[in-house]
């Protein structure tokens, strides 16, 4: 609880406090911007005769700043004129006008001060914003409209003035950052008779509602509560069946709003100009945030965290939220994860990966980026299979290079050519590439030959194998 003693404008050493909520109590101006930079035009001396429903526009500067306005940038305007009604009877509380800039529009209506309910001559004050400020620098470009509301009437305005000056906000005492839903922070001071107390709030807009209230005050108050541009956007005087007040907004935005709270018969006008009510004494604010989480998956009511939810194992990242009562709101999935191994996001191919020449069937998988997950190796090379030659052979004449190929296979697949092994009465007519020269044997004669293989330094098992040679059934001989 922070109390008006703990709050006390001021210029110098501001002190920071740890609450939910940013606060300012006492003056309207912060007193550093009394000393700001300002800037006066010239009087327009006049006089416009202005016919309600038809704005008189009277422009103080271009947009080449013509009129020699120093660099600013300017937040506020103080504008006077002399009025005097015309025919049809208009007040001047009827008068209004809009000052547009380059930027933007801000119309004061009713007058700031000097207004009355009736057509007596008066000086008319119009305090404002220029929205979203005003640098000459840029565009120098500044009118004013004037007008009056009542139909049918006319009015004369003379004496024109215009100041610019800085923005018009609450002095600051400290900086605190609002909090989430269920936030509450309570404020007391003692007030005087027609003293208004401000507070500043700045709001971060992460619950749906926010609330101030005087309840428990020891006597009738009023609050309003303004924007960062001094729009007043709701006002109250009794609440819950007390004399205390109560405002609540569902729906603001981020940002910096101030709540003022006088006495009973205060008056609220914009911008942040409140004319506060006789009645004083003890006075409580409190300020909280809510959430309406009846519906789980409101956005203030939920949680986000980083964790798979899409069912895709392929994907990274995926973004939970879940509702107040644990469910499900959405799922956003995350980025495909190029380098996943998970079995469902990789390709298997039979391949040579493991190095070793002496296996066959390697199983390499590889992740979407071509990154290797795993190799197994496979097994060794299979034990060749091995078959003798017929058990007769025909002997050629000589016509022809006849001779007996050993047609067991060269290869075992995996591109290693097999070294035969050779031995037996017959192996000194066989060459290395299993071939057995028949000519160099002689016709009739029995021979063996033993046949094996070295495969890859796998022996095969291995054939003893007898063949007999005759000479040919056919007179030119030939090849079997």
């Amino acid at each position: 609880m922070l109390t008006a003693n703990q709050l006390l404008p001021t210029c110098k050493g501001m002190p920071t406090l740890l609450s939910s909520v940013f606060i300012i109590i006492g003056s309207f101006l912060c007193c550093s911007a009394l000393q700001a930079q300002t800037f006066t035009f010239p009087v327009d001396a006049g006089p416009y005769n202005v016919v309600a429903g038809t704005a008189t526009q009277v422009c103080f500067n271009d947009a080449g700043n013509t009129a020699g306005v120093p660099a600013g940038p300017y937040g506020s305007f103080i504008f006077t004129a002399d009025w005097t009604a015309g025919g049809g009877d208009p007040y001047s509380s009827e008068a209004e006008i809009t000052v547009t800039t380059a930027g933007g529009s801000s119309n004061v209506d009713p007058p700031t001060a000097g207004s009355t309910s009736n057509g007596n001559p008066t000086n008319l004050e119009f305090t404002g914003i220029l929205l979203p400020g005003y640098d000459p620098t840029i565009d120098g470009s500044i009118c004013v409209d004037l007008d009056q509301s009542f139909p049918g009437s006319d009015a004369n305005w003379s004496n024109l003035t215009l100041t610019l000056g800085p923005s018009l906000t609450p002095a600051t005492v400290a900086t605190i950052t609002s909090a989430v839903c269920d936030d509450s922070d309570v404020f007391t001071a003692t007030t005087a008779p027609n003293e208004v107390v401000w507070l500043e709030i700045v709001y971060d807009g992460m619950s749906n509602t926010l609330v101030a209230n005087t309840f428990g005050s020891s006597y009738d108050t009023e609050i309003g509560l303004y924007n960062s541009a001094g729009i007043l956007l709701i006002d109250d005087d009794d609440s819950g069946g007390v004399f205390q007040s109560e405002v609540s907004l569902i729906g603001l935005p981020a940002g910096t709003y101030y709540v003022a709270v006088g006495g009973f018969n205060t008056e609220y006008f914009e911008p942040f100009n409140v004319v506060g009510g006789g009645e004083s004494g003890d006075v409580t604010i409190t300020v909280t945030t809510g959430c309406d989480c009846s519906d789980p998956c409101n956005e203030f009511c939920t949680t986000s965290s980083v964790v798979e939810c899409d069912g895709d194992p392929c994907t990274t990242g995926d973004v939970q939220v879940l509702g107040d009562d644990g469910s499900e709101c959405s799922c956003t999935p995350g980025a495909v994860d190029m380098a996943s191994c998970d079995p469902a996001c990789t390709t298997t191919m039979t391949m040579e990966c493991d190095g070793d020449p002496t296996t066959v069937g390697d199983v390499l998988v590889l992740a979407a980026d071509g990154t290797t997950c795993s190799c197994s190796s496979g097994g060794s090379a299979p034990t060749p299979a091995i078959t003798c030659p017929p058990a007769v052979l025909d002997f050629c004449d000589g016509t022809y290079d006849c001779m007996f190929m050993d047609n067991n296979p060269a290869t075992d697949g995996n591109g290693v050519t097999d070294d035969p092994i050779i031995g037996g009465t017959a192996a000194a007519a066989t060459d290395n590439a299993g071939i057995i020269d028949l000519t160099q044997l002689s016709p009739g004669g029995t021979y063996t030959i033993t046949l094996n293989y070295d495969e890859n330094g796998t022996l095969g098992t291995e054939v003893s194998c007898t063949f007999t040679l005759e000479l040919p059934n056919d007179a030119d001989g030939g090849r079997f």
